[in-house]
């Protein structure tokens, strides 16, 4: 029910950018006359596609919190039991969900802000010359570097939160992230293979909503040189229809990525756990408690 509801979300978002505000753009640049008059619904058409995204962000969370649902089973039981009923909503995961998202994704925010502050202070002070495009590469570069460097490390950190029913999130943050760290190159790899297999299906999956985008946008950069629209009258419905689809099918293309990143995390999990375990064995050992190693041979 969730990936249908996050396809009805899609359907309704792709008239908006594929045909509306396309649309009442083309028609002020044609005639800045209307632009007073069409304002109110370009707000309106606005105001509706940052809802339609919140929404369909919210309703792709508690999708994938009913993954991580049977992923947490599985961690806890060594299987998944057969679920008859075809919809299921469990609260408490889907909150916790929730919460180690938006909180992984509230670091990396203020992580942004603070470079775009340092920025800002550095144009302001004269470190750095006003609208230059040094400064901006400059702001780019740390930016997308401290993406990676924060980034990779908290997508253990966040697995970890959702999937370990006793912890916090801001109490774990600091061991788990510095485990993140150690195991930064293992999580990239994984990471790129992940999204490389979800790019490419996504690609092959929304082509078809793609070529509609494309084909509207065309009309309308016709009707910008003085061209009649002509699109069939059927094309509203349509790109509803195409948008649902890719919409469904993308919400399930994206689920898949947390089955990588949850084998990730165990592998991650007995690493660390048997290295814990080997210290304290040699620990005991050193102490003449615990014969299971012996370090003289």
């Amino acid at each position: 029910l969730w990936a249908v509801l996050f396809g009805l979300v899609c359907g309704a978002i792709g008239p908006i950018v594929t045909i509306k505000l396309p649309s009442i753009i083309t028609q002020v640049t044609n005639n800045p006359a209307l632009a007073v008059s069409l304002s109110k619904q370009y707000v309106v058409l606005l105001v509706t596609l940052a809802l339609l995204v919140i929404v369909g962000g919210i309703i792709e969370i508690l999708f994938y919190s009913s993954g991580f649902s049977l992923l947490a089973e599985h961690l806890a039981q060594g299987k998944v039991e057969k679920k008859r009923k075809w919809f299921s909503f469990d609260k408490p995961e889907a909150w916790r969900t929730f919460k180690g998202i938006v909180s992984s994704v509230l670091v990396i925010a203020v992580t942004i802000a603070i470079v775009t502050l340092l920025l800002f202070l550095g144009e302001k002070f004269s470190f750095i010359k006003p609208g230059s495009y040094v400064g901006f590469a400059v702001w780019a570069i740390v930016s997308i570097v401290l993406l990676l460097i924060i980034g990779i490390p908290l997508i253990f950190t966040t697995m970890k939160y959702i999937l370990d029913k006793g912890t916090k999130y801001w109490p774990l943050f600091g061991s788990s992230f510095s485990v993140g760290l150690k195991h930064f190159g293992f999580i990239l790899i994984v990471m790129i293979f992940a999204d490389l297999v979800i790019a490419v299906a996504t690609y092959i999956l929304q082509l078809p909503a793609i070529i509609l985008s494309t084909a509207n946008y065309q009309a309308n950069l016709g009707v910008f040189y003085g061209d009649k629209l002509g699109m069939p009258s059927y094309m509203m419905a349509l790109t509803i229809f195409v948008f649902f689809i890719s919409g469904f099918m993308q919400a399930y293309i994206r689920l898949s990525a947390a089955f990588p990143f949850y084998y990730l995390y165990g592998s991650i999990e007995t690493q660390e756990k048997e290295k814990r375990q080997y210290k304290l064995d040699m620990e005991s050992e050193q102490n003449g408690q615990n014969p299971r190693y012996n370090i003289t041979e």
